[in-house]
């Protein structure tokens, strides 16, 4: 967990950038029935059941009447955090999901990443999708009373280098007695070879 680099979501009056794709979403999928008589009886957030990825629990939280009463909003909270250690920091890049009925595919929001924190354990998308797209039948988003949708992050479990922390590496690699075993095999020749492998999941601009 260490330093991470926290990333500023985008603000909360963005309306988010939406995209088609065929694949449904690789970790969460949940029904909402009856979604009309929610709204129909004032209920004004659904919070989904625990849910495990990247080794921590979270939950989706869908707001009707957000800080914009003609959009959805879809939140991401960490679920459990008693286990973290103190001042802990996890970074996720996260999308939403909304399965179209008619077409078979699914609308996604642009990935964006998310810092969570002990001060600060949920983010989310407060302009997702309008209130008037989702609910028209002829856009597929809701049949029978019933919407699908779903979730899908990243939780990078290396490091995150920043300009203030440009360097990261292990205290203890291997001990020197057992590469300078020659039975073992890694020195020969007085010569031993090396190999880095790296590989940039997410590239993000503090603001």
């Amino acid at each position: 967990m260490g330093n991470c680099l926290c990333v500023k979501p985008a603000t909360n009056d963005e309306v988010t950038t939406l995209n088609t794709r065929e694949a449904p979403p690789s970790h969460f999928m949940i029904k909402i029935e009856s979604f009309f008589v929610l709204e129909k009886y004032g209920i004004k957030k659904y919070e989904t059941k625990e849910f495990v990825a990247g080794d921590y629990k979270w939950r989706l939280i869908f707001k009707f009447n957000g800080k914009d009463s003609d959009y959805i909003s879809v939140n991401l909270a960490m679920a459990d955090t008693t286990s973290l250690p103190t001042n802990w920091e996890v970074n996720a890049l996260f999308s939403v999901f909304l399965f179209n009925q008619i077409s078979g595919n699914y609308l996604s929001s642009t990935g964006r990443t998310l810092c969570f924190q002990a001060t600060k354990s949920e983010w989310g998308i407060s302009k997702f999708i309008s209130r008037k797209v989702l609910s028209d039948p002829s856009n597929g988003y809701i049949i029978d009373d019933s919407c699908v949708f779903g979730a899908e992050f990243l939780v990078p479990k290396d490091y995150w280098f920043s300009a203030s922390n440009s360097s990261w590496g292990r205290p203890v690699y291997i001990d020197l007695t057992t590469i300078n075993d020659p039975n073992k095999g890694f020195i020969v020749k007085d010569c031993c070879l090396l190999n880095i492998e790296i590989n940039v999941k997410v590239v993000a601009r503090a603001s």
